[in-house]
């Protein structure tokens, strides 16, 4: 298995058993609602997966401004997130159903104090998901010589972190002190 599909098919998701996924077996008025664990668990693993796999593609392409092209994708869907979560940004195509929660007020001010991010409470979630980006990338680039297996779990963690902070909950590392 190459690394690059390790790491896709670790963090995949293609929603099936999430609540609402079903367009007929809708949770909320507009679809699922995005205070379920596991809609916005497999939200965030589509997202880091699909995210993944373009840095692997990046990495291995020969074309000038692959990584260039890499970033404006990520901006791109990291805006389109803050859009399905707050409101804000880029449109979506996901139906999802926002709650009381799901605000730049309540979630954009909860993100940036759980996730320690200076900026507008309104792009919260955008600049969320590009340090979570950024964060698995060097991962990636720190283990590039590690089989996948011994470093996987710290993209795991990642993707907890980020999951928690949209959910409100708190995240508690069980590798720090």
């Amino acid at each position: 298995m190459t690394r690059r599909k390790g790491v896709s098919e670790r963090l995949h998701s293609n929603c099936v058993g999430c609540p609402g996924a079903d367009p007929d077996d809708k949770n909320g008025p507009d679809g699922p609602w995005l205070n379920d664990f596991e809609t916005v668990n497999a939200i965030v693993r589509k997202f880091c997966s699909d995210f993944m796999q373009r840095l692997g593609e990046a990495i291995e392409s020969d074309a000038p401004g692959a990584m260039d092209k890499l970033v404006s994708l990520t901006k791109a869907d990291s805006d389109r997130m803050n859009q399905l979560f707050i409101g804000t940004g880029l449109p979506h195509s996901m139906p999802h159903t926002r709650g009381p929660w799901n605000t730049p007020k309540q979630l954009g001010r909860h993100i940036g104090i759980a996730m320690q991010i200076e900026g507008e409470q309104r792009h919260a979630v955008r600049d969320a998901f590009m340090i979570t980006a950024s964060e698995m990338k060097t991962l990636s680039e720190q283990h590039v010589e590690d089989p996948f297996e011994d470093w996987a779990w710290k993209l795991d963690g990642q993707v907890e972190r980020l999951v928690y902070a949209l959910l409100g909950r708190p995240f508690m590392d069980e590798n720090e002190p």
